[in-house]
């Protein structure tokens, strides 16, 4: 027990599980700090974005909220993925190899875990790239910032995307039938 669990080795042929990760510590680190990305990104378009730019310029106009809307997803990208590691810390020191390698499992055969996961690093890509697009001669520095703003903005958008899409496919199916990627 205790915070190493995260840096355990599961060696497949001593496993539980043939399909087990081999670093099951790594896959459940790597899935919540993105979780936390996502929650942050979420909460710096929804709350922070509106508030501080109103606070600061006295009005909000879309078009101007809009020319900001990726620092804010930045900002709280960073945040939320401080305070998801904190929480995994905290959490690790009471879990045993096991419980890890159960969870990784588990978020290895979520088919919609792995989907938004997907999505989410598709999503960083196309940001990233609209950054660069948008600012091929900044200098380093800004230019840096630009491409954590987009990649930060396209997990954003790609998990707005993901859950839109859910409650698309709710809405549409009826009530007797299952939504697809639903996990009994």
């Amino acid at each position: 027990m205790g915070i190493e669990v995260l840096f355990h080795y599961s060696d497949p042929a001593n496993s539980n599980s043939e399909d087990c990760p081999r670093f099951p510590g790594a896959l459940l680190t790597k899935h919540v700090v993105l979780k936390g990305v996502q929650m942050g990104t979420l909460l710096g378009t929804f709350a922070a974005a509106p508030v501080f730019y109103g606070v600061c310029t006295g009005v909000v106009s879309p078009g101007d909220a809009w020319k900001t809307w990726g620092r804010y997803c930045a900002y709280g990208a960073v945040g939320g993925a401080g305070f998801a590691s904190a929480a995994l810390v905290k959490n690790a020191i009471s879990m045993d190899v096991v419980a890890v390698e159960d969870k990784a499992y588990r978020i290895l055969h979520n088919k919609r875990q792995v989907s938004v996961d997907w999505l989410s690093g598709a999503g960083a890509i196309a940001g990233a790239g609209a950054a660069v697009s948008q600012t091929p001669y900044a200098f380093a520095g800004t230019q840096t910032l630009q491409i954590a703003s987009g990649m930060s903005a396209g997990i954003g958008a790609s998990t707005l995307v993901f859950i839109g899409s859910l409650v698309v496919a709710k809405m549409l199916v009826p009530k007797d039938e299952k939504v697809p990627f639903r996990q009994e």
